[in-house]
């Protein structure tokens, strides 16, 4: 259950939904034509990577005899990715109120405040890294990077987490004031620029890429800071890259392990596992000297995790590379389609909570260029944000619960 708790969110998000469930079955699983066009691929890349896996066992493509087992891993795995799905389901009825959206909404501000006041008392050493509140929040093998994190269990999160909101905060319009937003948004990048967190990078990437091509007929006032703030993100790329040498796989065997483990992960796909799947949690067992490319047997992080003993998963650190090996084609191309779906449906009615639920879920499908976890909470979130937003302007739905009591 390490990577069910390890985000807080994800548990809170389970027991919100089965709590609705509990309250009104019958109107929370009740889909609607444009939620099930959402729900369904989803389910779909659930089942291919499910029956991947009982292919797998027949043909003993994972080996037993490791630290982990294969049949272990696969109902960790496949469970976190069913949570994701069940998250989904719930929570695109509960976004259909009005309310409930833009409750969402206000609450970035806050949540944003908590983070940065948590990196900044990071950074000046009112909290520690080992022991008191800061303590709860880093891995039990403890932390030994300089940098500070707040409330994250390390640097790249928080650039991540920056990046996802902080675009949000400066282009959507929260309130009638703006510049306190955009203000908050600015100080949001500056603190991942200080702390080197380049994993903002691939966020706010794929988020300005939506404002300069997924607007709906966007005015030259709205363009141009948009492409000021794409030139800047490649400015602030280049410098990053050089000052922290971040292409230079000798210099640097942190990203000789991200993108070798990646490339693994692809080559062990073209070898032909990847046309049908090997199964949910599987990729572990395939993280082989076989499929390396070479300079990663230079990091001991990989040796490590290509050693029997492993305790901790391999992780591929990009989540469509793992879902084509885990799922096959087939489960990377229904999961894509879900993403397709929900992106192109919010276009469609473009207002600012159609514009905020994009921009949450095109900065998680960013971020997961560098991760490969099955739950992230934003991605959650956001997608049933959209579709709750979508089902709502087709069947208009009350603010209150069919069951409770009405003027």
């Amino acid at each position: 259950m390490r990577e069910f708790g390890a985000k807080p969110a994800v548990p809170l998000m389970v027991l919100a939904s089965l709590a609705l469930i509990a309250k009104a079955p019958g109107y929370y699983l009740r889909l609607t034509p444009s939620e099930t066009r959402i729900a369904r691929p989803l389910a779909v890349t659930l089942l291919l990577g499910s029956a991947a896996f009982f292919l797998n066992m027949l043909l003993r493509w994972s080996a037993f005899g490791r630290e982990k087992n294969p049949a272990v891993q696969f109902v960790g795995q496949g469970g976190l990715y069913a949570a994701f799905l069940l998250v989904v389901v719930v929570h695109q009825r509960y976004f259909q109120v009005e309310a409930r959206r833009k409750l969402a909404m206000r609450m970035l501000a806050p949540v944003a405040l908590v983070y940065l006041a948590a990196v900044f008392a990071d950074a000046l050493g009112l909290l520690s890294h080992s022991h008191g509140l800061l303590a709860l929040f880093r891995s039990e093998a403890g932390y030994d990077d300089v940098r500070p994190a707040g409330l994250l269990s390390e640097p790249s999160y928080f650039g991540a987490f920056a990046g996802m909101y902080g675009t949000p905060l400066m282009f959507v319009r929260m309130g009638r004031k703006r510049w306190p937003y955009v203000t908050l948004g600015i100080l949001l990048f500056l603190a991942s620029l200080l702390i080197r967190a380049k994993t903002f990078l691939p966020v706010i990437a794929a988020q300005f890429l939506v404002l300069l091509l997924c607007r709906k007929r966007p005015g030259k006032s709205r363009l141009i800071p948009a492409t000021i703030g794409l030139v800047a993100l490649v400015l602030i790329a280049m410098f990053l890259v050089v000052s922290n040498s971040a292409l230079d796989l000798q210099e640097n065997l942190s990203s000789a392990m991200r993108f070798g483990s990646a490339l693994l992960c692809l080559r062990a796909s073209l070898a032909g596992y990847g046309l049908t799947g090997i199964g949910f949690g599987q990729f572990h067992f395939f993280y082989r000297p076989e499929f390396a490319p070479s300079f990663l047997m230079n990091s001991y992080e990989a040796l490590s995790s290509m050693a029997p003993g492993a305790a901790s998963r391999a992780s591929a650190f990009n989540l469509y590379a793992r879902i084509l090996l885990e799922a096959g084609v087939g489960g990377l191309a229904t999961f894509l389609l879900a993403m397709y779906r929900v992106i192109k449906e919010a276009r469609i009615g473009w207002s600012f909570q159609a514009e905020f639920g994009i921009l949450i879920v095109v900065g998680s499908l960013g971020f997961l260029l560098t991760q490969d976890s099955l739950f992230l909470p934003s991605l959650a979130m956001g997608v049933a944000f959209l579709s709750g937003l979508r089902a709502s302007l087709q069947i208009p739905q009350p603010d209150i619960l069919p069951n409770q009591a009405t003027r």
